[in-house]
């Protein structure tokens, strides 16, 4: 089955292991006729901003999704990430789980949409717990 795709100008994409960006003035209309890995911008987490644990947990996903030759080694991490928010955030499990369960089954895509959820909801408990104090200079 065939998907249709607009870019809108200056918009990236990833089409496989391929990042792709319309350098145009104008929409570019694309058809992938074949299955692939294809992550719209919206959806793509830049390494430089994965800078929170869930960040890093979804920017694992994301490599999943797009690099199958190395789900392998990218599950131990993933395993081992989603370890350490657990035991630091443990109203986190519920979302953890589903995740999870949808990484076990090969539903890389769909985990990543569900933690798209696990980062709105780490940003709220940031935003709760307020700014990080300033070290204290040694004396």
């Amino acid at each position: 089955m065939a998907l249709a795709l607009t870019l809108k100008p200056n918009e990236r994409m990833i089409l496989g292991e391929a990042v792709i960006r319309n350098t145009g003035v104008h929409s570019v209309h694309l058809l992938v006729e074949t299955t692939v890995p294809i992550l719209r911008q919206r959806d793509i987490l830049p390494e430089k901003d994965a800078n929170t644990p869930c960040g890093r947990i979804y920017l694992v996903l994301q490599l999943m999704y797009v690099t199958p030759d190395k789900r392998g080694e990218l599950q131990e991490l993933f395993l081992s990430l989603t370890k350490d928010v657990l035991s630091a955030a443990p109203s986190m499990a519920p979302l953890l789980h589903s995740v999870g369960i949808l990484v076990a089954s090969g539903d890389h895509y769909r985990a990543m949409r569900k933690a798209q959820e696990l980062l709105k909801y780490e940003q709220q408990l940031l935003h709760r717990a307020g700014p990080v104090p300033e070290t204290c200079p040694a004396s």
